[in-house]
């Protein structure tokens, strides 16, 4: 739990507080097995403020359903709020070969790779 509050700032005030505090919990119901709780909360992070963490979350939870058009708008969204965070562009490409569009699933992969080889 020490993690998961430092993690997504739960004592940060304002809007992006209470998105991080949102997001946290939305993230914990998950690991608690609890799909559509975290789901909902993950949707009231994003109303409040529509943060990378929250988007690459919720598409996460959107893959599991088999949501793949779901997920991929999650994740255009968080490439676009986040464009150096590697992580929307790795899942963007999974989502992207799951629907058969292997060149945007390989661009993606690529750019997911140069993100994370920079941030070592």
């Amino acid at each position: 739990m020490d993690a998961c509050r430092a993690r997504f700032g739960l004592a940060k005030p304002g809007v992006k507080g209470r998105a991080e505090a949102l997001t946290g919990d939305g993230v914990l119901r998950a690991w608690q097995g609890d799909r559509a709780g975290a789901l909902a909360t993950l949707d009231r992070a994003i109303a409040v403020e529509a943060t990378a963490d929250a988007l690459v979350n919720r598409a996460l939870l959107r893959m599991a359903a088999g949501d793949d058009a779901g997920a991929l708008a999650d994740l255009n969204r968080a490439v676009r709020r986040s464009p150096r965070d590697g992580r929307g562009y790795h899942y963007r490409g999974i989502v992207q070969a799951r629907l058969g569009k292997s060149e945007q699933a390989a661009a993606d992969a690529r750019r997911a790779a140069a993100l994370d080889e920079e941030a070592r």
